[in-house]
């Protein structure tokens, strides 16, 4: 039988119940999918900071695209983990309950998300 610690400490040392470490870790990442699930998103969103604005759950193959809501090229797009983006943008946590076949949008970083189905116009 594989018993753990009463108590973890976290990154910075404060000592916290396992159940405490655990709710602390997944509230860093919310997606079902795990950490290295690779997405498709834009060079200038890795490379330039772009604030990621327009978010796909497709519904073919559950792919999710981070776009930046401008026009895309296919030489623009890149392929990264799924935790990368998380880890720059905490506000796509809210996103991880997006159901295949919708989409999501916001004006700019830090705003709220507007979710639609994608059979919606873009």
């Amino acid at each position: 039988m594989v018993s753990f610690p009463e108590t973890m400490a976290d990154s910075k040392g404060k000592k916290l119940r396992h159940s405490e470490s655990r709710q602390k870790k997944n509230a860093d990442f919310k997606f079902t999918e795990s950490k290295s699930h690779i997405v498709f998103t834009l060079k200038q969103i890795v490379e330039n900071n772009e604030p990621i604005l327009f978010v796909i759950h497709d519904s073919d193959e559950a792919d999710w695209q981070f776009l930046s809501g401008k026009p895309v090229s296919q030489k623009d797009l890149v392929i990264v983990s799924l935790e990368s983006l998380v880890s720059t943008d905490g506000s796509l946590n809210d996103l991880a309950d997006l159901p295949q076949g919708w989409y999501a949008t916001r004006k700019s970083a830090g705003e709220p998300w507007d979710r639609k189905m994608i059979d919606q116009q873009y």
